[in-house]
């Protein structure tokens, strides 16, 4: 069996461009995962207060990493949206 870490970028997660309709605007509604989130801001609260282990830190860049992944994908998936008329753009 193939090693997910070893699978091409594009199959573990398709271009935007070849997701359907309703998979973009899915997409482009997303949200971080609640748990994550939660933890996410407790790892910072955390930081910024009596500081973080080294698990803590690694913990909080890969929540970090997540987040910003997510919202690249996101942002993907808006402008693919506009692209094909299904939202319209954003004023300004």
């Amino acid at each position: 069996m193939a090693d997910a870490r070893n699978l091409p970028d594009e199959v573990l997660r398709p271009p935007v461009s070849n997701l359907s309709n309703a998979e973009v605007l899915e997409l482009a509604d997303a949200k971080m995962n609640p748990f994550q989130n939660r933890r996410l801001g407790e790892l910072q609260a955390k930081g910024k207060g009596s500081g973080l282990t080294i698990d803590e830190r690694y913990e909080l860049m890969a929540l970090m990493q997540i987040c910003q992944l997510g919202q690249l994908r996101k942002s993907e998936a808006l402008a693919e949206a506009v692209r094909r008329q299904l939202r319209a753009p954003l004023p300004g």
